[in-house]
């Protein structure tokens, strides 16, 4: 089984364009350095509670803040997905407007989780509603590739209604990669932020 995933893309759209990394695992834990050119931000999240970083001066998430780290950790693996997952809830609500999905509502114990619109041919994704409390972003999965054996989202759009319009590619993706607990504790400062990539 998948118990953890890094991944890296690149992004590029409305915040600027550069690397994002991803360090998440089946429990729900998420470490999300962007290396933007106009920005750079780490997010951590333990499982329950978590950090933002940006310019040096971590900020201790918000309670709604850290319901979105999970959910979004969670969806980035598509664990809550699978039936038997500790956080696993799901609820099929019908046909999305196309007729061609399934929507389904999962999500963790607590929060509104993500809605997901499942491709009734491919039994894929096609896109994902993750409520944040700041905003709502749709990620659209144009296209998919296979990594040791496992479909990843390939090339994604991000939008929300406030117009924020990025995309993202996928550029290397490793599976059951040690996890340790540095990586989603609070953000270290600047100076020190260079060395995540080596120690990853």
């Amino acid at each position: 089984p998948i118990e953890s995933i890094y991944v890296k893309t690149w992004h590029e759209g409305t915040g600027g364009a550069g690397d994002v990394e991803e360090w998440m695992t089946r429990a729900g834990k998420r470490r999300q350095w962007s290396h933007l050119e106009i920005d750079e931000v780490i997010v951590t999240f333990d499982g329950s509670s978590g950090w933002s970083g940006r310019d040096g001066k971590p900020r201790k998430l918000s309670a709604e803040e850290a319901a979105g780290q999970k959910s979004a950790a969670l969806a980035s693996t598509f664990a809550h997905l699978l039936p038997g997952h500790p956080s696993h809830r799901g609820q099929v609500l019908g046909d999305d407007a196309s007729g061609k999905c399934h929507a389904v509502r999962v999500g963790p114990e607590k929060g509104k989780g993500a809605l997901y619109h499942v491709d009734k041919e491919t039994g894929l994704p096609a896109r994902v509603f993750l409520e944040f409390p700041s905003m709502t972003i749709t990620l659209e999965f144009l296209e998919w590739k296979e990594v040791d054996g496992v479909k990843l989202p390939f090339k994604t759009r991000l939008t929300s209604p406030e117009g924020y319009d990025a995309r993202e590619t996928l550029k290397e993706a490793r599976f059951n990669v040690p996890m340790q607990a540095w990586l989603f504790e609070r953000p270290p400062p600047p100076p020190d932020a260079h060395k995540i990539g080596h120690r990853g």
